[in-house]
Parts: C-alpha cells; sequence; structure tokens
C-alpha cells in the first residue's frame, strides 16, 4: 500500500517515482516514496516520522470502523478488489469518517502552540470545545462503582493520555 500510494502521489505532481527502500523503517520507506528529490539516500525527518508513525498507529488501531465495514462488506460479495476499495474511499469522504481528520487539523491550528495545550484542556474539561482525535465518543454507561470513581477513571485515561500526546506534537515543531 505505501509503494501504490508513493507513485500515486508522485504520478499527480509529474514526479518521477521513488521506489522502496529496505534499510528505511515502515513510515521512513513511505516519505522516501513520497518526498525523495534527489538520488542520495533519503532520511527522513525524526519527527515527522515518529508523528506519521503514530498516525499509522491510531489508524490501524481503529476497530471495526465506517470504511474497514464498507470494504469487508462489499468484497464479501466477491467484487474486484477495485471496487472494494473504491466502496471504502466513498465511505471516508463522510465528515463523520474522514472528516474527522480534519476536525483533528483544525483544533491543532486553533491551539497554535504547546504552551496554550493546558488552557485549551481546561476549556474542553469545562464543556467549552470538543477535543478531536482521541478516539470515539465515550458514551456513558452504569456501573456499581460510584458515580465519582467512574466519572473520575474517565476523564484521568482519556484527558492525561490526549494532553501528553497533543504537547508531544505541537513540541515537535513539525511542519507539513
Amino acid at each position: 500500500m505505501p509503494t501504490l500510494a508513493g507513485f500515486a502521489y508522485r504520478h499527480s505532481l509529474g514526479l518521477p517515482y521513488s521506489y522502496p527502500d529496505n534499510d528505511l523503517s515502515y513510515t521512513g520507506n513511505f516519505l522516501n516514496m513520497l518526498f525523495k528529490m534527489t538520488e542520495l539516500k533519503y532520511k527522513p525527518n525524526p519527527v515527522l516520522e515518529r508523528a506519521l508513525d503514530i498516525l499509522f498507529i491510531l489508524h490501524a488501531d481503529h476497530e471495526q470502523n465506517c470504511s474497514t465495514n464498507a470494504m469487508r462488506g462489499v468484497g464479501s460479495s466477491q467484487v474486484d478488489p477495485y471496487s472494494a476499495v473504491a466502496a471504502a474511499a466513498a465511505a471516508l469522504y463522510g465528515p463523520l469518517h474522514g472528516g474527522a481528520n480534519e476536525a483533528v487539523l483544525r483544533m491543532l491550528m486553533e491551539i497554535g502552540s504547546k504552551d496554550k495545550v493546558p488552557e485549551f484542556i481546561k476549556k474542553v474539561k469545562g464543556g467549552e470545545g470538543r477535543l478531536m482525535g482521541f478516539g470515539h465518543r465515550v458514551y456513558k454507561i452504569t456501573t456499581r462503582a460510584p458515580r465519582s470513581s467512574s466519572r473520575l477513571l474517565t476523564r484521568s485515561s482519556r484527558s492525561k493520555g490526549a494532553t501528553r500526546c497533543l504537547i508531544s506534537l505541537l513540541n515537535s515543531n513539525v511542519s507539513l
């Protein structure tokens, strides 16, 4: 898939193809196939490579999402692979699935810099905004545990991890 994506991207720009380099990591190799411009060995920006690696992990860990379900459903009718991929791509078009990534980028632009992350998280906890890109919404469940302890667990696990992730992304100072 990275080779197909890299070739498609470079073709769309009229650039020659950059072939896979087995000495690079999966993500570094993908960046190589997208952005290599000389015959010299490509060395990916380690911060960008790590950020993209995290993005790939988040996407892989997305469970049975809309596009996966569309591809599996259409593919189960034994259509050709192109039709199944087209169905998955069409599912990504909607704002509640693929458009969610755009919401994350808008949120990061709104935050602006790492020193504004704590203030942003405080607003989100106060109900003045939404934290995007950290999984699906948390549905209310009833447990036998006291309300305060279940609320504390939900808040601490989601917001502390999200805060750390936001700070590390904004610390990287990577411009795309």
